[in-house]
């Protein structure tokens, strides 16, 4: 994929998170989209990747970038054609704060996990300085990307999304931050930003990306069942 896919790989939560798949592991990517992550996956780390998305035509546009793809709503909780325990990994990237019942969603899907497999989220940090000034300023709008997207139903922050990660069974093993790439913050040079975004993450972080492990000997959480 050259240059590209890794500007690409480099430039929000969604991406970085890939840092933490195992190289050659079996991935779910639930969300995939139009499948990008899972082509980074298959061509960089030579993972085989599968996908779940519920739009048809992203569905279509996955099928060559996923070793394997399936039309699913993840708020019905389904029922996928896949072993249990058959995945090194789960990736959720930028996928919970879209839905209603997130934790049933984590929860359920860990059945496809193997024991100590890796769940890799990405949310976005509702306590963003800029999102404090607007709510304080009363200012508060949804809009059509960002932290406020209009189609965000849960608002996470960073003490919230790690409780999101304990109540679903999952030990953080590593937090990464994401500063913001566009908007005024781009006057700041990126080493700046990614300083103030790793020193004071709760109030200069754009997103948050967790690097979870589903405990070896740990029992399933029961709505998982």
């Amino acid at each position: 994929m050259g240059t590209s896919s890794l500007t690409w790989y480099d430039s929000s939560g969604n991406t970085v998170l890939l840092r933490y798949v195992p190289p050659g592991a079996r991935v779910l990517d639930a969300g995939c989209a139009t499948g990008r992550r899972c082509a980074w996956l298959r061509e960089h780390l030579q993972c085989q990747a599968v996908g779940v998305e519920y739009n048809p035509e992203m569905v279509e546009a996955a099928r060559g970038r996923c070793d394997g793809i399936h039309l699913a709503n993840l708020e019905d909780l389904p029922e996928l054609p896949e072993p249990d325990s058959s995945f090194d990994a789960l990736i959720f990237g930028d996928v919970l704060e879209h839905l209603r019942n997130p934790e049933q969603v984590l929860t359920h899907l860990q059945r496809y996990l193997k024991p100590g497999g890796r769940v890799l989220i990405s949310l976005p940090n509702f306590l963003f300085l800029f999102i404090r000034i607007k709510v304080v300023l009363g200012l508060f709008r949804y809009t059509e990307y960002g932290i406020l997207d209009k189609t965000h139903l849960r608002f996470y922050t960073k003490v919230t999304a790690g409780e999101l990660a304990q109540d679903c069974g999952l030990t953080v093993r590593n937090w990464d931050y994401m500063p913001p790439e566009y908007g005024p913050w781009r006057v700041f040079p990126p080493a700046i930003r990614r300083m103030l975004a790793h020193g004071w993450p709760s109030l200069f972080a754009f997103q948050f990306v967790l690097d979870c492990v589903r405990p070896p000997n740990g029992k399933l959480p029961v709505n998982s069942q």
